[in-house]
């Protein structure tokens, strides 16, 4: 199965301008190249989970996940903890990600 192919865009660490999909922000022309290979690092780290789940691989998809969630946590690595969690039995590790889930799911909503 081929990786998802979508455009990848970071928020400018310096000015705060959200999608920068350039080498250079456009606003403030700081140097992103480095933010952009770490993004396209944990995506893959992301897809590599995915894929282990999907082949039932508990240690790997556990590995990428960390992963993922090590260069930048969010939302969705936290969901994809949550699933690693579930397929190692962990139970109560993955309704603790859940929460935490919901929990970022509610302050962004509450982001202007």
């Amino acid at each position: 199965m081929a990786k998802p192919m979508s455009l990848l865009a970071v928020r400018c660490p310096v000015c705060k301008l959200d999608a920068v999909s350039t080498p250079t922000c456009r606003r403030c022309k700081a140097d992103l190249q480095l933010l952009l290979q770490v993004e396209t690092q944990r995506r893959h780290a992301q897809w590599q989970t995915l894929q282990a789940l999907r082949q039932a691989d508990a240690a790997q998809a556990d590995y990428a996940a960390e992963k993922a969630d090590l260069m930048h946590g969010d939302r969705q690595t936290l969901r994809l903890r949550a699933l690693t969690a579930l397929l190692k039995r962990q139970f109560a590790l993955a309704v603790a990600l859940h929460a935490m889930h919901a929990t970022a799911a509610s302050g962004d909503a509450n982001k202007p």
